[in-house]
């Protein structure tokens, strides 16, 4: 049956729709605040399909999100895969929290990828506001329990 299988068009389409999200400009005060959607949806399916998203997949992510903003190659790509790889060793942990306690589990995870994004831009000889950088983790924080409010529909029917 149709249930049986793996729908991957879902994990695509809402990765997709992430890309998009965070390329769309923002006025100033908005761009400051911007959450790393695409981070988000990568972690979403990094704790809920382990075995069809992991780090090669948010490997990818990140390096089709350097392409797309024009960051330093790679730059991206690493932090997520630092990010994910950390999930996979708090899913268990995480899947005991409700979403806004997982939020503030990531809280962590989500500072070390501004630190990598933040490193990177200063060895790339980028200027990067050392203060900006909290903000955006959050944003992404706070937006967890509403991505996961807006996918958990779509899990369901993921077989694991």
């Amino acid at each position: 049956s149709r249930k049986d299988h793996y729908p991957g068009y879902v994990v695509i389409l809402s990765l997709l729709l992430a890309l998009i999200l965070s390329l769309v400009p923002l006025p100033d005060l908005l761009g400051a605040a911007r959450p790393a959607v695409v981070l988000l949806v990568a972690i979403y399916w990094t704790q809920s399909l382990p075995g069809a998203f992991g780090l090669t997949a948010a490997m990818l992510m990140g390096l089709i999100l350097d392409i797309l903003s024009g960051s330093l190659l790679g730059q991206h790509a690493f932090a997520f895969v630092l990010v994910c790889y950390g999930v996979t060793k708090l899913r268990d942990s995480m899947r005991m929290f409700p979403g806004w306690q997982q939020g503030l589990v990531l809280l962590p995870l989500l500072a070390i990828y501004e630190f990598v994004l933040f490193w990177f831009d200063g060895i790339s000889g980028r200027q990067a506001d050392a203060m900006g950088r909290w903000l955006p983790v959050i944003s992404t924080a706070f937006c967890w329990p509403l991505l996961c409010s807006v996918l958990l529909p779509f899990r369901s029917s993921v077989r694991h």
